[in-house]
């Protein structure tokens, strides 16, 4: 052998190596990116299989509910409201004859609006037609 073909066989040899090593990296970093594509897309089946039962947990009580909820309505309209709306209607026929009390009810018309009656005292809401029209440009 000639001594100008050692560096070359060593040059060889580590270039070789080199290039084993770099595909054996590659081979360990190709596996963990398939590793980590598997684990992710097993996580995202498992978050929605959890929101899926969320999902039918939260139908099951809505339903449950809804019953509930329509049975205090009814209740309600059928026996609490009637009560309010007498309530108020007394309230206002005690303040036409007690001019004193007339700010306490009024401060309590807004909450209360749905349960009052007409009366002089109520502000007159407007309707579009006596609404002033907007002026011409």
């Amino acid at each position: 052998m000639n001594s100008s073909d050692a560096p070359s066989d060593a040059l060889r040899d580590s270039s070789a190596s080199a290039h084993r090593e770099l595909q054996s990296e590659h081979e360990r970093l190709r596996y963990l990116f398939v590793l980590s594509l598997a684990s992710f897309v097993l996580l995202s089946l498992a978050v929605c299989g959890f929101m899926g039962q969320q999902w039918r947990i939260a139908k099951w009580q809505a339903k449950e509910q809804r019953t509930a909820v329509q049975n205090l309505w009814r209740e309600y309209s059928s026996q609490s409201q009637p009560k309010i709306r007498g309530f108020v209607q007394s309230l206002q026929n005690f303040a036409a004859q007690n001019r004193d009390f007339q700010p306490i009810l009024e401060k309590y018309r807004k909450p209360l609006g749905d349960y009052f009656g007409p009366t002089s005292a109520a502000p007159v809401p407007m309707t579009p037609s006596s609404a002033p029209s907007p002026a011409p440009k």
